[in-house]
């Protein structure tokens, strides 16, 4: 199940909202050419998901780079609990972006939905392409494993 997954491209082409803590945005493009994709589902308490989103935050911010950014997209749930956990964080939005996706399309549209909470985040490159799965935040194996792969992508920018 897992295996397969790697060098596949990801389809953003649904339509979901950028949500910042005091501003929604209809639609939203991934533009930096280093991402990080985590499907985080409505298990998560706005307090936990201000706490995920601080963690993804600060490991964006061990690259020191703006080629790379942390994109969490939201399984449905009330607008005002991501804009909450938004105002909890206190995340830059150019380094962590959240999108909210009211239908669930883009664990559909990538045939996403049998992947467990841990395996629901993705290293893609600019053309949107699997390099890694796994999540960097939950699980500690990937978090070194994602940070040399993430710096030697940067070092052939």
């Amino acid at each position: 199940m897992i295996r397969h997954e790697y060098g596949r491209v990801l389809d953003f082409s649904w339509s979901g909202s950028q949500i910042m803590s005091d501003t929604i945005l209809t639609g939203f493009e991934i533009k930096k050419p280093i991402t990080i994709v985590s499907h985080i589902d409505a298990k998560l308490c706005p307090e936990c998901f201000a706490n995920y989103l601080r963690g993804a935050e600060k490991y964006v911010s061990l690259f020191n780079s703006d080629s790379i950014q942390y994109v969490c997209i939201a399984y449905p749930r009330p607008i005002d609990e991501l804009q909450y956990a938004l105002s909890l964080s206190e995340t830059d939005p150019s380094k962590v972006m959240v999108v909210y996706d009211s239908n669930n399309l883009y664990l559909k549209n990538n045939s996403l939905t049998k992947l467990s909470s841990g395996y629901n985040a993705f290293l893609i490159d600019k053309d949107h392409k699997i390099i890694l799965l796994g999540d960097p935040i939950r699980i500690q194996s990937m978090y070194d494993l994602c940070k040399s792969h993430i710096q030697s992508m940067l070092d052939g920018y």
